[in-house]
């Protein structure tokens, strides 16, 4: 699939889907879903190739420095409401904190976790938990 731009450039959308396809520039009406950037159930930390998916969201977002987002951090509803939101802002936080290692200055990004509050697959299933344990990146 062919993605395009607001400027007119172009890029195919591979793997990661076209959420994380370069260029990336999230729209104030909806926040996106960082495609293939999921952890594991209790862990903050990037599973292999989401730095790879980051990498390409950090390009973009250097690009255009007057974009700012939130990134959103969510969890699936295992354990206590307190408890994912604390993971909740730890998954935003490794997310936020691996863009700025990797150039995106830090006035762009703020980090915002909102636990289990806002799914966005069934929790009574491991794929659907699997999915809701994700990031999701919002213009500001």
């Amino acid at each position: 699939m062919t993605v395009t731009d607001s400027k007119g450039a172009t890029s195919q959308a591979g793997t990661v889907g076209v959420t994380a396809a370069a260029p990336f520039i999230p729209t104030p009406e909806k926040p996106v879903v960082l495609e293939g950037v999921n952890f594991e159930t209790n862990k903050a930390t990037l599973l292999e190739g989401a730095a790879n998916i980051l990498d390409r969201v950090a390009e973009s977002l250097i690009a255009h420095p007057e974009v700012n987002v939130e990134v959103g951090g969510h969890t699936d509803s295992d354990g206590s409401v307190s408890y994912n939101l604390k993971l909740s802002q730890q998954r935003a936080n490794t997310v936020r904190d691996y863009l700025a290692k990797i150039g995106v200055p830090a006035a762009q990004l703020t980090a915002k976790g909102y636990g289990e509050a806002q799914p966005i697959a069934d929790n009574k299933t491991p794929e659907g938990k699997a999915t809701n344990r994700r990031v999701e990146l919002k213009r500001m």
